[in-house]
């Protein structure tokens, strides 16, 4: 086979592969959210009030003084722990939005980047920037429900010797989750739920205007955030045993006593070349 032939036959082979991914249609999404958070660190990897934790401080006293923390014990958190570490917090910001940027947009280890990245935004969002955090928490619990890191991702590759889906994307058809991946699920379920319930208290407005309210969001988030992870939980519980062959005495596949008494009504089977076939004669198993 000449090389320009054997060109074509991986190109068609590529082709013909990403037609049966379920989650090819996510792949521009993937790209986008990962390019976004590439793009927030590398903007902060150029200023140099990053490196010395004067540009996070200044972003931290203004929210504080403006009002717009809503949350008093976040209040509290980032008055006692974020602004005396606010050099070393403004590194591992800067760095973390490199890595989650890279991650998701290589497809690799991309589910713990997505969590990352939903961990990173609800932080933005309790200090009052929710724009455009509340977005990219939902597109980033779709791409991470739908394992997108799998679709032209080096997660397709690493799925083989790393069986954890909250580290790595798996393809549709590599195995099902295990025990801890869907104790992990539920988890997840529960704490949203939880979540909901707890910054309900602080809902100023239940108004259509309530919109730039983090409180409201915080609330409407952490209810599709437990939607999407019950969706997945769903998806990851075993599927039914498929019902055995049965095959025509003699055979290397089985014997007669394997055939079961009662049959569907609409089903009507006969053996023939030791295989199983639907026919529309009568069932005769004898």
């Amino acid at each position: 086979m000449s090389a320009m032939a054997a060109k074509r036959t991986a190109l068609l082979n590529l082709i013909a592969h990403l037609r049966r991914e379920e989650g090819l249609y996510l792949l521009p999404l993937r790209l986008f959210i990962g390019i976004g958070w590439l793009r927030a660190g590398l903007e902060k990897w150029l200023e140099p009030g990053w490196y010395d934790g004067t540009s996070l401080s200044a972003f931290l006293t203004d929210h504080l003084q403006t009002g717009k923390v809503t949350f008093a014990s976040y209040q509290h958190l980032m008055q006692a722990v974020f602004e005396p570490s606010s050099l070393h917090l403004g590194h591992l910001i800067m760095s973390g939005q490199i890595l989650v940027g890279l991650a998701i947009l290589t497809g690799c280890f991309t589910n713990i980047a997505l969590l990352v990245g939903i961990f990173m935004n609800i932080n933005f969002i309790l200090v009052g920037e929710i724009n455009p955090s509340a977005f990219y928490i939902m597109m980033e619990l779709a791409l991470l429900v739908a394992n997108s890191g799998a679709v032209l991702g080096l997660d397709f590759f690493l799925s083989d010797s790393i069986n954890f889906c909250f580290l790595v994307a798996k393809p549709g058809n590599r195995g099902h989750r295990n025990g801890l991946e869907r104790l992990l699920m539920l988890f997840f379920v529960l704490l949203s739920l939880v979540a909901a319930l707890v910054v309900m208290p602080e809902i100023k407005s239940y108004a259509p205007s309530s919109v730039h309210d983090p409180a409201m969001i915080s609330f409407v988030l952490s209810l599709f955030s437990s939607l999407f992870f019950s969706i997945s939980l769903l998806k990851a519980q075993p599927r039914a045993t498929a019902m055995p062959r049965f095959t025509a005495s003699g055979n290397r596949y089985g014997d007669r006593s394997r055939v079961p008494d009662a049959v569907p009504a609409d089903l009507f089977v006969t053996f023939s070349n030791h295989e199983v076939k639907e026919t529309k004669d009568t069932y005769r198993p004898y």
